[in-house]
């Protein structure tokens, strides 16, 4: 009976060190990416290039350990996070894909002179004339209705 015990609080100190272990790993990650953005101040480019390994490290890893998943918490966490993200992109732009293959997706089409064109109801609101001046020289007279503007 002792010896049980004993073996199940030596199993509930090795949990809580595993955890203590991660839980202050994760608090000096944090504390070198603060220094690292922060105060050293670069540019969005290391940004994406750190975040883009990082996607690759993770897909990567996937992939060597014959598709299953790592045996680390955080790290499986970002693997399916990752895979499940791409899945579902992957399938939204497939879906849109074929929508678009199939006529699926209504397209707004402009109107012809005979449907009520437009250029009609702007003629009384913006007038542009051409004119020459003595010298010879062209400018256009630009005229613009004061309902339009507000004024």
């Amino acid at each position: 009976m002792t010896k049980k015990f004993l073996n199940i609080l030596g199993n509930i100190k090795k949990y809580i060190y595993n955890n203590i272990l991660n839980i202050i790993s994760f608090f000096i990650l944090c504390i070198i990416l603060y220094i690292f953005f922060i105060v050293l101040s670069f540019d969005n480019d290391w940004l994406g290039l750190i975040i883009s390994f990082l996607i690759s490290f993770f897909l990567s890893n996937f992939m060597h350990n014959n598709f299953k998943y790592s045996n680390n918490i955080y790290a499986r966490f970002i693997e399916k996070f990752l895979i499940y993200t791409i899945t579902f992109f992957l399938i939204i732009i497939i879906f849109i894909n074929l929508l678009s293959w199939f006529d699926l997706i209504p397209t707004a089409h402009c109107c012809s002179g005979d449907e009520g064109n437009i250029i009609d109801k702007v003629k009384d609101v913006v007038k542009v004339t051409s004119e020459t001046n003595s010298k010879n020289e062209e400018y256009y007279n630009f005229k613009l209705s004061k309902q339009i503007s507000g004024k």
